[in-house]
């Protein structure tokens, strides 16, 4: 009897060594890399199941602590001082295609403990490849990217730079009270673009002394202004480089004074239709009235005010011109013994109140 029981003591024994090295449940041989095996057919494994008070409440949990929360029906672990718990498939769905997984519908924050977003990013956003966006991009700050390609709007609320090129198929909008485009060469301010309330502005940067505005036409240079303003014509063709005024051309400092001619022209002596006036608007013509007198007509511009100028077209005659009443001038010539005789001639008006 004593014998059964040593043998039945030994057999104990031998069974708590082997336990202290690998426990099976529901195999005879558990795996070498495992302390516990369980293994079953119509079972699982469960783990502690607390509340969250309960949870909370273990004293001194070590890293890797498994339980399962019931209050908020997650599975947590304690993992670096604090518990977290494991995402589960409500929010998380394995893509049948591609190894990740993605949310449906919530929202994944960064550095943001409560997102607003699909993807909310307190920080930099760095991307290696590309950003493609089908729609609009929006950002309150900074946008750098080698090219920033978009089929929607890119709205920003800060400062844009582009050291590249920027290409839009629809329009481009600064929508800003002193919205500044701004150009720079090796990060030195050259040129900008700007709105200054209903004043639209552009030019050279402070400190570009030397710069000029260019304007080119059919990449060839037409014309320059410079800090002096200076405005320089650069073609020097015939019927290139004229410059064409509606109506006024005054001074700085008589903003209201006219200095252009009103009108000029040429009469013929016999006083036919082959004489011409410029500019020709309203009623405006000529007429022969006697042996070297013409009345010229100009319903918009002779006035007690007007000077003219008449000057004979053929040696050794004489011009007079004189105001005849509102819209109309007289032109007489003469030999210089003082007869009248018919003589072709121009003439300008100016009235500089017009």
């Amino acid at each position: 009897m004593n014998a059964k029981i040593l043998l039945l003591l030994l057999l104990f024994t031998t069974q708590l060594l082997t336990a202290q090295t690998r426990i099976g449940i529901g195999t005879a041989i558990p795996h070498s890399s495992a302390m516990l095996d369980i293994s079953s057919n119509n079972k699982g494994f469960l783990v502690p199941r607390l509340t969250q008070s309960a949870r909370l409440a273990i004293p001194n949990p070590t890293n890797g602590l498994l339980v399962y929360d019931s209050t908020s029906h997650r599975l947590y672990q304690f993992q670096e001082g604090e518990w977290r718990f494991m995402l589960t498939n409500e929010s998380w769905t394995q893509a049948d295609t591609r190894n990740w997984i993605y949310s449906s519908a919530n929202s994944i924050g960064i550095g943001v403990s409560a997102p607003i977003e699909k993807l909310d990013v307190n920080g930099r956003i760095q991307a290696r490849g590309n950003v493609i966006a089908d729609n609009n991009i929006d950002a309150g700050s900074n946008i750098t990217a080698a090219n920033l390609t978009t089929t929607g709007n890119a709205i920003v609320g800060a400062e844009t730079t582009a050291e590249g090129i920027i290409r839009t198929y629809s329009d481009l909008n600064l929508d800003d009270p002193n919205a500044t485009v701004q150009l720079q060469s090796l990060s030195v301010k050259k040129g900008f673009f700007q709105i200054a309330g209903n004043d639209f502005r552009f030019g050279t940067n402070s400190g570009n002394l030397t710069g000029d505005v260019i304007f080119r036409m059919d990449n060839a240079d037409v014309m320059t202004i410079d800090r002096e303003a200076n405005i320089n014509l650069l073609n020097y063709s015939v019927q290139e480089g004229y410059v064409t005024i509606g109506w006024k051309l005054c001074r700085f400092a008589a903003p209201n004074i006219n200095m252009l001619p009103v009108m000029m022209g040429l009469v013929p002596a016999d006083g036919s239709s082959n004489g011409w006036i410029s500019p020709f608007f309203g009623i405006s013509g000529w007429e022969k009235v006697g042996t070297g007198k013409y009345e010229i007509t100009c319903s918009f511009g002779i006035t007690a005010n007007s000077a003219i100028v008449a000057t004979p077209s053929e040696a050794g005659r004489i011009c007079t011109a004189t105001y005849v009443s509102a819209g109309k001038f007289k032109v007489e010539t003469y030999s210089r013994t003082g007869t009248p005789v018919d003589c072709a001639f121009t003439y300008v008006l100016n009235d500089p109140l017009l």
